[in-house]
């Protein structure tokens, strides 16, 4: 090569160098790993914030002669304020990005700080309950008010730190800062409105005395009724009628339902026709909350007080929800004037999905409304389910996975189900001991005493069979069969492992933990169910895991008579 010829080349490499990709760094974080952290970051916090909750009240501060004692008193609003804010920035977020998570993740390489911020955040959250037991103890004389103060801001920062590396805090607000501002100035005025309500109790409870007396005189001659005191009832039994028990939650349930109903499955429905739904599902409401009251009334009445007090008096509102939903819902479906094509025949997916699940709650309900409760009822319970399902078993798919048939690793494959379903007993016999409920399920030995030894082995096997087989069969249909798919696709059928994304296992898990007298331990038994279920799209594995849960809840409520577990 000439001299020339090799100047020409040193050039042209120095020109060259500089345009080469950099080498790489640090991997930025995938945008779906990120939610999964995210997700599990916020059942940390909630986790602590309900642990805080549970062990201190504020209460005994309003009254406090410093004045920094009476701000710290205001906490839970504070906090309240500050969940309905977050909740409020996730959804104008989610609305804000509309399908662009991805590439602002990728653009700002945004990553989470979990070291060194995870450990100072235990820490700092450490120094907070150690400072509260000084300032909520149950005879406050002054407390480390200042330090208590620095200890929550500590913890909320470390938080977002491990959340978010704070070196991301500055670009993420100039692009998202009216979010922050919009959802806190949201999350003031619902707590204002909240207040305001809370004020006008007394005002609302009037229009449903007034119904319910006359309601109740259509029964009874001997009515006794005090309007000043809200009270009403018969010479042998009467009630106070709380400003609670107005109707007006009950209202405000049923219009959230059907307006989360309007706006899911908003492309199968007429407007603006459909939006007539929610104030018939409110006048439904109101009006049986009437009849609820009196029918109250008469049961405790002429039938039993206890009955009355007891299971009708906690389920009744309950059973009265769920059917103005599940009418209100059918007569959307079924009715050309509010849905765009609507279904008058055929077999309905969905309803082969949560029917036997809507039969074990429906049961479950009138049985604690109308029999108080008694476990010896516990079989009706499992027998109609049990039917049910059978009944729509063809119409139920998903257990053998969309990949089909696995023999080589269908031994090996139950592996990690039953590993998983270890996991989440460990977990909750640790929660119930940590919080312990005083809603948990009464001792059943009591009304079993009187029982025979062929009708007491005969409840037992009923019981553990429906435990360890028949209840976790049909929740798994209902939480990780349809409602994971379904939070994907409409077409919830069709949808594959992969299709599956963190935010529907994280609602579908939290909606599970609804069901239990544990919200967290529900919630976190949900998302390992669903990341057992994700593994291979097959059903049949968190049906075992979920089996295997109750199994070994079954075998300590059998063997160490903690019967508090088995509910």
């Amino acid at each position: 090569m000439s001299p020339a010829e090799s100047a020409t080349s040193v050039a042209t490499l120095e020109l060259i160098a500089p345009a080469r990709a950099p080498q790489p760094g640090p991997a930025p974080v995938r945008p779906r790993r990120l939610v999964f952290l995210w997700a599990v970051l916020g059942l940390l916090l909630l986790g602590e914030i309900l642990f805080l909750t549970i062990r201190h009240d504020s209460g005994a501060l309003v009254h406090s002669s410093e004045p920094l004692g009476r701000v710290v008193s205001t906490a839970p609003d504070i906090l309240r304020i500050l969940i309905t804010a977050a909740l409020i920035a996730l959804a104008l977020a989610a609305w804000r990005l509309r399908g662009r998570f991805e590439g602002v993740v990728d653009e700002l390489g945004l990553s989470t700080g979990l070291w060194p911020w995870l450990p100072v955040h235990l820490t700092a959250f450490a120094a907070l309950e150690l400072t509260s037991r000084k300032v909520f103890a149950p005879q406050p004389s002054g407390g480390p008010y200042l330090a208590w103060c620095a200890c929550v801001i500590a913890t909320a920062l470390s938080w977002l730190a491990a959340a978010i590396q704070p070196r991301f805090w500055p670009p993420l607000f100039r692009r998202g800062g009216w979010v922050i501002l919009a959802s806190l100035v949201m999350g003031l005025c619902g707590w204002g409105v909240s207040q305001f309500a809370r004020a006008g109790w007394d005002a609302a409870a009037a229009p449903t005395f007034w119904a319910a007396r006359h309601v109740l005189g259509l029964v009874t001659t001997d009515v006794v009724s005090d309007p000043d005191s809200f009270i009403l009832g018969t010479p042998a039994f009467r009630v106070q009628i709380a400003p609670e028990c107005s109707g007006y939650e009950g209202v405000g349930l049923v219009s959230l339902y059907l307006g989360l109903y309007l706006i899911l499955f908003r492309r199968h429905l007429r407007f603006p026709q459909s939006l007539v739904l929610i104030p018939i599902g409110a006048v439904a409401a109101w009006s049986l909350n009437v009849v609820r009251i009196a029918a109250l009334i008469v049961i405790g009445d002429r039938v039993s007080p206890e009955l009355a007090l007891g299971g009708f008096h906690s389920q009744a509102g309950w059973l009265a929800f769920n059917a103005i939903a599940l009418c209100l819902v059918f007569l959307a479906h079924r009715s050309l004037v509010f849905s765009t094509v609507a279904s008058v025949g055929g077999p309905n997916p969905t309803a082969a999905y949560l029917a036997p699940f809507l039969t074990l709650v429906a049961v479950q309900m009138m049985t604690e409304a109308f029999f108080n409760g008694s476990p010896l009822l516990y079989a009706v319970r499992i027998a109609a389910a049990a039917a049910c399902l059978a009944f729509c078993w063809r119409g139920i798919d998903g257990f053998a996975g969309h990949d089909g048939p696995d023999g080589q690793r269908s031994i090996w494959g139950a592996v990690l189900p039953i590993l998983g379903g270890m996991t989440v007993f460990a977990i909750w016999v640790e929660l119930w001991s940590l919080f312990p409920s005083d809603r948990a399920q009464r001792d059943p030995r009591e009304e079993l005493m009187g029982l025979s030894n062929w009708a007491l082995a005969t409840w037992l096997t009923l019981r553990v069979a429906g435990s360890v087989a028949i209840v976790p069969l049909i929740e798994e249909i209902a939480f990780r069969g349809y409602l994971l798919r379904r939070l994907v696709s409409a077409d919830f059928q069709s949808v594959r492992p992969r299709q599956l994304t963190w935010p529907a296992c994280v609602i579908s898990s939290a909606l599970f933990g609804l069901l239990h007298l544990h919200w967290l331990a529900g919630t976190l038994a949900g998302l390992i169910y669903a990341a057992v279920y994700c593994r291979r799209g097959r059903l049949s594995d968190a049906v075992l895991a979920h089996a295997t849960t109750n199994a070994l809840i079954t075998l300590v409520a059998l063997t160490t008579g903690h019967w508090q577990f088995w509910s």
